[in-house]
């Protein structure tokens, strides 16, 4: 089994369970009393949507916009009867066509007027430079329906820098051309760069990751990788690089684990803590290679 296959149907699962967990969950809590028929009055206007509660611990990722634009597209559909399943149905059409939103629950009317369904938001783990802004992108390892996996899918909303949380950024990915015209994208390259950032989140706890601080994911060679191709390179702050070799998502058999490499990659920043630079570090070998700078230089 590749890498990158082993990822996929370990963490997949792993990260949708958790999502259920966290689970989003949009609640109608009406007043009306039950009309004389036996059943109340969804009122689709008044229906509340809570994004941060359900987020967890990454809430502070989420793009405040994000519920604004849910409410608006649940009031934009007529209330209905509480026992009307063509009202239900136009309220999941509503939130399915957000592309934060990967996938809907099975809702359940709460008798006499109210409303619950569960979703599972997409959550960002990197973005994009274009145009001057910064925007957010989720990877899908196997994302539901008729879409092929995995995926990359730009998220709606951006920023003037990277998002950042309790010290660790977005990883922003490099290297790709062209205008963002399709949410979801099929790109090898944003895909390789995409697995790394989730390997990223996945492999090295909070604390590490912050001491990677911003750096970037350059991608463009990932499928050219070999003992002359450094295949994927990180540029982190300082002018220094890591040559990263594939990436989970490119890995073909006997490529070093994606976390052994990331262990590498930590070890060689703990010279940096030590007072000892580098400007380069090779982690595609059991034994990582370290250009060191000479002392002199210092």
């Amino acid at each position: 089994m590749s890498a990158k296959s082993g990822r996929a149907l370990f963490f997949g699962p792993l990260l949708f369970v958790l999502a259920v967990m966290l689970g989003v969950w949009v609640a109608g809590r009406l007043d009306r009393h039950a009309q004389d028929a036996g059943f109340g009055i969804i009122e689709t206007d008044r229906i509340l949507v809570d994004l941060e509660g359900a987020a967890g611990s990454w809430a502070p990722w989420l793009d405040p916009e994000w519920s604004a634009q849910l409410t608006q597209a649940i009031a934009t559909v007529p209330s209905f009867a509480a026992d009307d399943p063509s009202g239900v149905d136009a309220v999941i059409e509503a939130l399915g066509r957000f592309s934060f939103v990967a996938e809907l629950g099975t809702p359940r009317v709460i008798w006499p007027d109210g409303l619950e369904l569960p979703f599972r938001l997409r959550r960002p783990i990197a973005c994009l430079a274009y145009q001057g802004r910064f925007w957010s992108v989720a990877l899908e390892w196997n994302p539901p329906g008729d879409q092929p996996g995995p995926i990359g899918v730009i998220l709606p909303g951006s920023s003037l820098t990277p998002p950042a949380f309790r010290g660790a950024f977005l990883p922003v990915i490099g290297q790709l051309s062209g205008p963002l015209s399709e949410v979801w994208v099929r790109n090898p390259a944003l895909l390789g760069a995409l697995s790394i950032a989730d390997s990223f989140w996945v492999d090295l706890p909070p604390a590490e990751a912050r001491r990677l601080g911003r750096f970037v994911i350059d991608a463009s060679q990932d499928g050219a990788a070999s003992v002359e191709n450094p295949g994927v390179v990180l540029e982190l702050e300082g002018g220094r690089r890591v040559w990263f070799g594939r990436s989970p998502y490119a890995a073909k058999s006997g490529e070093l684990a994606v976390e052994t490499k990331w262990e590498h990659v930590m070890g060689a920043m703990g010279y940096l803590d030590a007072g000892r630079d580098w400007t380069l570090v090779d982690v595609r070998w059991d034994r990582p290679d370290i250009a060191f700078v000479p002392m002199e230089e210092k």
